[in-house]
């Protein structure tokens, strides 16, 4: 779905998930629409020629299952970090189209999910000489489920 914007801006679009499933108790449409939001979040303000990964990790020194959205645009800055959750509230200079809901989708599912939201600068942006962003959201792992 979002190949062709990214192939549009020159974005190098990328996905890293283990190589077993990995699984969250939720609701999927929920889910999808909260990834849908960081992804198209994450292409709108990357600029041309820039990089996007979507990271799927459950790793056990997290403890917990994360879903990375990062890439290597202006970044958040820290005071906003928390405001950008907000319906309607947009970075000022961004100049970006949007209605400013797309975070608080992100921020409400999570919440309803028992999962959290974390914002960070993204170490590897460093490269392109910007910040960048890394979105976390880290949901409770299920030890329970078990494949049959």
């Amino acid at each position: 779905e979002f190949v062709p914007e990214a192939m549009n801006k020159h974005i190098d679009l990328g996905v890293e998930v283990p190589e077993h499933p990995v699984y969250v108790m939720g609701q999927t449409l929920m889910l999808s629409e909260m990834l849908k939001n960081l992804v198209e979040n994450a292409l709108r303000y990357t600029p041309e020629g820039g990089c996007v990964t979507v990271r799927v990790d459950d790793g056990p020194q997290r403890g917990a299952v994360a879903l990375e959205v990062e890439d290597d645009g202006p970044g958040i800055p820290i005071g906003e970090r928390k405001l950008v959750f907000d319906r309607f509230y947009r970075v000022l200079g961004t100049n970006q189209d949007g209605s400013g809901l797309g975070l608080a989708i992100v921020q409400e599912t999570a919440t309803q999910h028992k999962a959290t939201v974390d914002i960070e600068n993204n170490p590897r942006a460093s490269q392109a000489g910007r910040p960048g962003t890394v979105m976390r959201v880290s949901f409770a792992p299920l030890h329970s489920v078990v494949e049959e």
